[in-house]
């Protein structure tokens, strides 16, 4: 949407995107190509843009490591009360003020 494409211009630079009427009105049915070329032109220096040569390709591929934990009894204990729908047992100690009392 084109309004919102002026609302974040002009979060980016208030100085030259101060008037969304004349945005809208030069770009808010984007019918010809003119019109489309005018806004790339006019948004180009806001997108940044990297191609393949701009990257590195030199870098190492990365390494995943997964590291398994055991859960503790309490967390098994709260897992099986949510699995099972045991309001009771997570609420229990719960003060309407404080919430539950872990």
């Amino acid at each position: 949407h084109v309004g919102e494409l002026w609302a974040m211009l002009n979060v980016l630079d208030p100085a030259r995107f101060d008037d969304a009427d004349r945005f809208l009105a030069s770009y808010g049915d984007l019918q010809s190509a003119e019109q489309v070329r005018a806004l790339t032109e006019l948004l180009r220096p806001y997108l940044l843009r990297r191609t393949k040569r701009d990257v590195d390709l030199g870098l190492v591929p990365m390494e995943e490591t997964l590291l398994h934990v055991e859960i503790t009894a309490y967390q098994k204990t709260c897992y099986r009360a949510i699995l099972e729908q045991n309001r009771s047992l997570l609420l229990r100690g719960a003060d309407a003020r404080t919430g539950p009392s872990f």
